[in-house]
């Protein structure tokens, strides 16, 4: 649990730096989006979308961690699946935009 929170937490941070660099239009990772400050605007949206996912997921799966040590009883189920729901959620809608995107730039 406690991994899974560190691990979240360092993507929350990634993307978030990764959003802030492509808004500047100076970002090494993602070139494509540096083309336009329109698309560059709209990825670092998305970008940020996925980092406040990671990052609430983080929260909600410490919180969960911390409840289990006060308690010394089973984590709570539900806070883990929320966990994971929000993080998938998060992942899958921001990279589908980014997807759609990039598919608009091509076109």
């Amino acid at each position: 649990m406690l991994l899974y929170t560190i691990l979240l937490a360092c993507i929350a941070i990634f993307f978030y730096r990764e959003g802030k660099l492509l808004v500047k239009m100076s970002s090494r990772l993602l070139p494509d989006f540096n083309k336009e400050p329109s698309v560059a605007k709209n990825a670092a949206h998305q970008l940020f979308l996925i980092s406040i996912c990671a990052a609430i997921s983080a929260a909600i799966m410490l919180f969960s961690f911390i409840y289990r040590q006060i308690t010394h009883t089973a984590s709570p189920n539900l806070g883990i699946a929320l966990s994971f729901l929000v993080y998938g959620f998060g992942i899958i809608l921001g990279m589908y935009r980014c997807y759609k995107l990039k598919k608009e730039l091509s076109s």
